[in-house]
């Protein structure tokens, strides 16, 4: 299963980090495409995944989307696994190509059964948005629902659906989105999740317990080092040392068995 290769790589490279890649609203495709595949060099072997938003590739017409399966195959020859978030929307399954998807939670059934289906039959794996990183996401995502949160709601279905589908370390094919929530709500989670792959973001300090006891069931997402090499003018350096240097500050706080 998908996940199963995932923690393979985060315990080879011992930094769970998903560095975040796309395009700015200045760059074209053409331009874009050589600095991400320089990065996605420099970066082997030292971040195990990239998280790619579609969204922001299809924002650049059929040039970004070309853009986008040419990473995504570069990716995959380099041996990152790649997460393509498409939450905002829907799409065929899989269509890119990529090794993961984010999906919304928001859909329901009707949406995550077939796409969970789909992820079985190519042996790939779902994150389900639970708790997106937005500021507003407290305005519907926090909201009370009987005597749980409507993101908890969101969350325990993605546990529920695949809960027959684990992999070899137990955790299901079906992941969940839990950014952007408190530290001590985010340890209550993976006892309550403890089944499924949780992605994240935030400072170190407060991600850290997203982890289980061997330090295992998380990757954290970041844009860092991307803004770090674009603040070089683009050295693809600049992006290995600070997935490094965020890596250390895990290190830390979290031992990766």
């Amino acid at each position: 299963m998908s996940f199963d290769r995932l923690q393979s790589l985060i315990k080879t490279t011992k930094c769970p980090l998903a560095v975040e890649l796309a395009p700015t609203g200045e760059e074209s495709a053409e331009v874009f495409l050589p600095f991400a595949l320089s990065l996605t060099d420099a970066l082997r072997g030292t971040a195990p995944a990239l998280r790619l938003p579609l969204g922001e590739y299809v924002r650049l017409g059929w040039q970004g989307v070309k853009a986008l399966e040419e990473l995504l195959a570069h990716a995959r020859e380099a041996g990152v696994f790649t997460i393509l978030d498409a939450s905002p929307g829907r799409l065929p399954p899989f269509s890119l190509n990529s090794d993961c998807l984010i999906v919304s939670g928001y859909l329901g059934s009707d949406t995550l059964a077939p796409m969970l289906e789909a992820a079985r039959g190519e042996d790939k794996c779902l994150f389900v948005l639970a708790h997106s990183a937005d500021p507003s996401a407290g305005e519907l995502q926090e909201l009370v629902a009987g005597d749980r949160l409507v993101y908890q709601v969101v969350g325990d279905l993605a546990q529920r659906l695949g809960k027959n589908d684990l992999g070899r370390l137990g955790y299901s094919r079906m992941g969940i989105v839990a950014e952007g929530v408190y530290p001590s709500d985010l340890r209550a989670l993976r006892k309550r999740w403890e089944q499924s792959f949780l992605l994240v973001s935030g400072p170190v300090g407060d991600v850290r317990f997203a982890f289980d006891q061997y330090g295992r069931g998380a990757i954290v997402t970041t844009v860092e080092p991307l803004l770090a090499a674009r603040e070089r003018g683009g050295d693809p350096s600049a992006a290995k040392e600070r997935c490094q240097a965020l890596r250390d500050e895990l290190k830390q706080y979290v031992t990766i068995l």
